[in-house]
């Protein structure tokens, strides 16, 4: 967890410190999964006659993939539907 501020530790509340704890169990768990991946890359370089690093992570394709320009196109027909059915809706009061 690495907090050493008691103030603060203190000054949590319930939820606040049960946010925490699951915050640092998840690290905890992602750090496991680094580990898992790095040994199955470090059995699969071992043990192939021929590796290369783009057999391993293709670096070029992640790359590609995060700095796509292009946005999946947004559908609004719902959004439509609903601004069409607030029309004849009228949040004032009647008199």
């Amino acid at each position: 967890m690495n907090i050493t501020d008691f103030e603060y530790l203190y000054s949590l509340d319930l939820r606040e410190w049960n946010n925490l704890m699951r915050g640092a169990a998840l690290r905890d768990i992602k750090a496991y999964e680094d580990m898992a991946v790095s040994a199955i890359f470090n059995v699969r370089a071992k043990h192939e006659k021929r590796v290369s690093t783009k057999k391993l992570f293709d670096a070029d394709k992640a790359r590609k993939r995060l700095l796509k320009d292009e946005e999946p196109l947004k559908d609004f027909t719902r959004f439509d539907k609903a601004q069409q059915a607030m029309k004849g809706f009228n949040l004032t009061p009647s008199k």
